[in-house]
C-alpha cells in the first residue's frame, strides 16, 4: 500500500512540476531539463508576484516530494520485516 501511495506522490509531483515549468515558459523563461538543479523553483517564486501566480504549486511540490520519500522508506521497512509463520 505505501508503494502505491508513493507512486501517486511521484505522479502529483511530476504534474505540478510540469505546471510550474509551463508557466515559466509562457513568460519567456527558457530552461533546459535539470538546469540549475532538479528542484530549482526559485525563478517561479521570484516571478509569481509580478505575474499574479499563486505560490502553492511550489510548496505543494516540496510537500509531496517529502511525503513520497517517507512512503518509499516506509515501504522498504515494511517489506523487509521478517514474517513469522506461526510455528
Amino acid at each position: 500500500m505505501p508503494l502505491y501511495l508513493a507512486l501517486a506522490c511521484v505522479a502529483v509531483f511530476s504534474a505540478l512540476d510540469v505546471l510550474v515549468r509551463l508557466r515559466l515558459r509562457k513568460v519567456g523563461e527558457q530552461s533546459r531539463p535539470f538546469q540549475g538543479g532538479f528542484f530549482n523553483h526559485a525563478k517561479y517564486l521570484r516571478l509569481r508576484k509580478q505575474h499574479h501566480w499563486s505560490g502553492w504549486p511550489v510548496y505543494l511540490i516540496w510537500t509531496v516530494w517529502l511525503a513520497g520519500i517517507a512512503l518509499m522508506l516506509l515501504n522498504l521497512l515494511y517489506k523487509t520485516v521478517p514474517r513469522h509463520t506461526g510455528i
